[in-house]
């Protein structure tokens, strides 16, 4: 018989310093925007978050005083009202932050990308994928050209983390295209203004907007004041306002 030699048997492990994680799943918490359609174009608005929902009614505000940068004079803000020589003081409720606060939303670094086609098409039409701007928000505008005039449009917004590969989240809508400009179209739509944060009526907002949705609008008109800021329990004398969806 031949004599039979071992070999040694090396298996080699992963370091665990090695190891890379996989990005945090991002999402979309405060949904999309189509806004300035025209017959054959659309911006998309996307934004992206880190929860996926904005945290709750139950959750707490922090208690915003306005500071005399002179004096050091305390007192509570006014409605309506402007601070030249003040500024903000916040103190939050014990285990609170930014991203807890009732109705927050945090952006977060990521992707986006948008899926449209014509309604009744089979086949999607896509955009590249790009990054969200820290310095916006975390958010980005997206421009779909080429469309159809006076023509129903479905459209899909895939988020994803930075460094990912697949979306961690997407949302699906739809729109209209205007009529070419010489056509003679009706069109419905609805128009909205002067929101108030207090007024909430509904646990995901306003309850104005199924309502409107029930007509059947082809385009709404935002004629300002989408929030007011400047009275309630949330002002935007300082970063609360930027929290909130």
């Amino acid at each position: 018989m031949f004599p039979i030699r071992l070999l040694p048997l090396l298996v080699l492990l992963p370091l665990p310093g090695l190891l890379v994680a996989a990005p945090a799943p991002v999402h979309q918490a405060t949904g999309f925007k189509l806004v300035e359609p025209s017959h054959d174009s659309i911006l998309v608005w996307t934004r992206v978050t880190r929860d996926p929902a904005a945290a709750g009614p139950d959750r707490p505000l922090p208690k915003v005083t306005v500071v005399d940068v002179a004096t050091g004079e305390e007192r509570a803000p006014k409605d309506n009202a402007a601070y030249p020589k003040a500024g903000p003081r916040i103190v939050f409720p014990a285990g609170a932050d930014w991203g807890s606060i009732r109705g927050a939303a945090i952006g977060a670094p990521g992707q986006t990308r948008v899926r449209h086609r014509a309604a009744g098409e089979t086949t999607w039409r896509e955009t590249a994928w790009g990054d969200v701007d820290p310095q916006a928000d975390f958010t980005r505008v997206v421009k779909l050209p080429r469309l159809r005039p006076g023509t129903r449009h479905e459209v899909v917004i895939d988020a994803r983390p930075t460094g990912g590969d697949a979306p961690t989240s997407f949302l699906e809508g739809a729109f209209n295209t205007a009529p070419l400009p010489a056509a003679s179209a009706g069109a419905a739509f609805a128009v909205m203004s002067c929101q108030q944060y207090e007024d909430l009526d509904r646990p995901d907002g306003l309850a104005i907007y199924p309502s409107m949705l029930r007509g059947r609008p082809d385009f709404m008109i935002n004629t300002g004041d989408v929030v007011y800021y400047d009275h309630g329990p949330v002002h935007a004398l300082n970063e609360i306002g930027r929290a909130h969806v």
